[in-house]
């Protein structure tokens, strides 16, 4: 009796306890969500799938939601049937038609934006919209989150170029070149089907989870990702907009990886462009990375355009980028498509 007696006040203390730390849990985490202090998580909703071509895509004709808690949007994305936020196309290019193929990671997708408000959207109706005969032209928006030089270019010789584009349009972010030094491990599919960067990886399966679910959990993982994995840092970015030997690695792995889709481009017969995007809100240190690439691109004939100038005079007087810097509004896309449009008509790149 004096037994049973023991293990019921043992169960009572387990139980009573339980209780008192879940207490203390659920009243930590209220601070933490209250606080801000928990980093960002990932801002959509929806999933991607492995792909044996490319690195990953997401699902055919599904639809994600893209939030933001800072900047207060929702913004769905619709995928087509090949797992793009475009319209359907036909693999054959009908006659008449001069097709544009747009590469690029997540502003050639268009975050932050409407689909209609996306820079390839409002380059194809800008393009349309030209007085005078000219081929109905046709954009294939395949800009994917995460997406750099690498993984741009297996798109681009796996699927891209069978849709026989006249012209190649690839965006170029300066992230493109810590990625290239981190190769197609940078950026994972999790086993929950979540884009994943490297050091997130990590985490494992139910660490990832809690991240995503839980405030608290996102602050005591995020200090230890930044204490012991050491993900990509603001300051290694900041390096890129200098000269010097930081990062020479990775501009020499995107330089091949453009060399490689230049030559898959040419021998298809059509030309290639490269549009440099500010990775974050535009500041004039950008113009170190723009001034790189378009060296490259005149050393071998490659079209060269730079948004830069533009959304540094635009955002004098609007706002180009969200508050959260990593994506453009639609008035900053809208500068980005005019300033694509002017390149290509000006050099007489589009009939």
């Amino acid at each position: 009796m004096q037994k049973e007696h023991t293990t019921r006040r043992r169960w009572r203390r387990v139980w009573l306890t339980s209780v008192a730390v879940l207490l203390v849990l659920g009243v930590v985490e209220g601070l933490a969500r209250l606080s801000g202090l928990a980093p960002p998580v990932a801002n959509r909703t929806g999933w991607v799938l492995d792909d044996p071509r490319f690195p990953y895509r997401p699902p055919a004709s599904t639809v994600a939601i893209e939030r933001s808690i800072a900047d207060d949007y929702e913004i769905p994305h619709n995928y087509n049937a090949v797992g793009f936020r475009d319209e359907e196309h036909p693999r054959e290019k009908p006659a008449g038609v001069f097709r544009i193929l747009g590469l690029g990671d997540r502003f050639t997708e268009g975050s932050g934006a409407a689909y209609a408000d996306t820079y390839l959207r409002r380059l194809e109706l800008f393009l349309n919209a030209r007085p005078g005969e000219h081929p109905r032209v046709e954009v294939l928006k395949c800009g994917l989150p995460g997406y750099f030089a690498e993984s741009e270019r297996l798109l681009l010789q796996n699927l891209g170029l069978a849709y026989a584009p006249d012209l190649v349009v690839v965006g170029f972010v300066v992230d493109d070149v810590l990625l290239s030094e981190l190769g197609l491990e940078a950026v994972r599919v999790s086993r929950l089907g979540y884009l994943t960067p490297r050091h997130g990886a990590a985490l494992g399966k139910w660490g990832l989870w809690w991240y995503r679910q839980s405030h608290l959990a996102r602050i005591v993982l995020r200090l230890y990702l930044d204490t012991w994995v050491k993900p990509l840092s603001d300051e290694q970015r900041a390096e890129l907009n200098f000269p010097g030997e930081a990062h020479r690695g990775g501009w020499r792995e995107l330089f091949a990886q453009y060399e490689a889709m230049l030559a898959s481009i040419r021998k298809q017969g059509a030309r290639m462009v490269v549009l440099h995007i500010p990775a974050r809100a535009p500041s004039a240190e950008d113009a170190y990375p723009a001034r790189q690439m378009a060296e490259w691109c005149t050393g071998r004939g490659v079209v060269f355009a730079d948004a830069l100038p533009a959304l540094l005079e635009a955002q004098r007087s609007r706002r180009v980028y969200w508050s959260a810097g990593r994506c453009c509004t639609a008035e900053g896309y809208a500068v980005i498509a005019r300033v694509l449009e002017e390149a290509l008509t000006a050099r007489a790149l589009v009939r």
